[in-house]
């Protein structure tokens, strides 16, 4: 991942990675206990100081005796201990864009020694060696500010996502409520025609009664009053379905006037 303390481990395509979301396929044990983090099996590395590990061992294949997720096999770390590793030992690196790095080790032991068992609680029966085994960064500064970075990009990039969700609801939001308002002026318009088509019948049908016209008259107002009531109908069926376009964008809580109401009849 370009971050000495970020590495993946890969054995025959399987993962042990920090990075979340990864498949993980190899568990990870530190002197017997499983350091796979319980959300997603992640391998924290850098919370295991390379100072201290004494030897690894692969146990390839797929064992459920392992744990979770143990596709590819099992990496078991052992860790040093005073008895075996006596004595101290300093390191200290230095490299490009500041990097500063100090790792300090100490090991020993704290026992008795004596020739018969009864004098195991005297004083002279106990051995000391310098206390236990000690790992510590002491200038990781680098280190530090590679955190402090990366965690400035997240906020970046969870920022920008954030952006991103707000100009795409407002964009949503404006085109439901241009839909809805020009469906409320056709809606409306078609209600003004259908109420002119229907005094129009009206005329036709008092000028039928007096005989001033024929009946195909009555009959083309009819057709046409019918023709502006579908089409009526089409409109405010539209105006609804955009109002709801209109709830659906602004998460419901607006109050919208109602359609064009029907031409009466």
């Amino acid at each position: 991942q370009g971050n000495p303390y970020q590495v993946n481990v890969n054995y025959r395509g399987f993962t042990a990675s920090p990075l979340l979301g990864t498949p993980q396929g190899l568990s990870v044990f530190l002197d017997g206990v499983r350091v796979n983090e319980p959300f997603g099996d992640v391998v924290n590395w850098d919370l295991i100081p390379q100072q201290a590990i004494d030897t690894m061992q692969l146990i390839p294949g797929s064992n459920p005796t392992f744990g979770l997720n143990t596709l590819g096999g099992a990496l078991a770390i052992t860790t040093k201990n005073g008895r075996d590793h006596p004595g101290g030992e300093a390191q200290i690196m230095g490299g490009s864009w500041g990097r500063k790095s100090a790792q300090i080790e100490q090991g020993g032991t704290i026992g008795q020694n004596a020739s018969r068992i009864g004098d195991l609680n005297d004083g002279p029966a106990y051995a000391y060696n310098l206390g236990a085994q000690l790992v510590w960064n002491l200038l990781d500064f680098g280190r530090i500010r590679a955190q402090i970075a990366a965690a400035d990009a997240r906020n970046e990039a969870a920022f920008a996502s954030y952006e991103r969700t707000v100009l795409a609801a407002l964009e949503e939001t404006e085109g439901a409520l241009v839909t809805y308002n020009r469906s409320q002026q056709q809606a409306q318009a078609l209600f003004d025609a259908a109420v002119s088509a229907e005094r129009a019948a009206n005329i036709a049908r008092e000028r039928f009664k007096v005989g001033i016209s024929d009946f195909l008259a009555v009959l083309d107002a009819e057709r046409e009053l019918l023709t502006a009531r579908n089409q009526l109908a089409q409109s405010q069926t539209a105006a609804a379905t955009s109002l709801v376009g209109v709830y659906k964008a602004l998460a419901g809580g607006i109050d919208g006037e109602a359609p064009a109401q029907t031409a009466a009849r």
